[in-house]
């Protein structure tokens, strides 16, 4: 990340890890979430959730580039997939908290409700059958480190894809089999 310092000039290397998050995310505008419409995808999995180990180098690439750039799903009027009539508001939790506390300008009064990892990868593995993908590009090796981790999210697939369609569920079951089994 490049850096023009004040008064010089010049042009300053400097890693993100030495600038606090905020110098970069200076006036994000959060789409209005709640419980039944939420950040999900990448967006979420990018949030640092203590309990779930979850959360990458993508939080300030996903929350940089505006509201475009969060993917939200949920109610009709989302652009991503609504899994809502099978899921209802199971894995949804409110984390403004959360992004704060990571460096993310969130506004006092503006709560942020977000896919929990678990969620989140349903949401994307569904978005991708019913976009006619045979196989999901994502790695979820690549989100959830531990075994702990990754029975969390079989866990969660097993309890909460009971509801979905059935080529919907053999599509999630199959891909996080698949990584459960590595």
């Amino acid at each position: 990340m490049r850096v023009r310092a004040s008064g010089s000039g010049t042009i300053l290397a400097l890693s993100i890890a030495t600038l606090p998050l905020w110098m970069y995310l200076e006036g994000v505008d959060f789409p209005k979430t709640s419980p039944n419409s939420y950040l999900s995808g990448l967006t979420a999995l990018s949030i640092p959730f203590p309990q779930s180990g979850a959360g990458d180098w993508h939080l300030l690439h996903s929350f940089s580039g505006g509201p475009g750039a969060l993917t939200v799903a949920g109610d009709a009027n989302a652009a991503f997939v609504n899994t809502n009539d099978f899921l209802a508001a199971s894995g949804v939790q409110e984390c403004s908290g959360i992004l704060r506390q990571a460096g993310i300008p969130v506004p006092a009064d503006v709560p942020v409700f977000a896919a929990s990892p678990q969620r989140a990868v349903v949401d994307l593995l569904v978005s991708h059958f019913r976009r006619g993908m045979e196989r999901s590009y994502l790695q979820l090796e690549d989100y959830f480190d531990t075994p702990q981790e990754v029975e969390r999210l079989y866990d969660f697939v097993r309890s909460e894809a009971s509801s979905l369609p059935p080529d919907e569920r053999q599509f999630v079951l199959s891909h996080v089999e698949n990584l459960a089994a590595a």
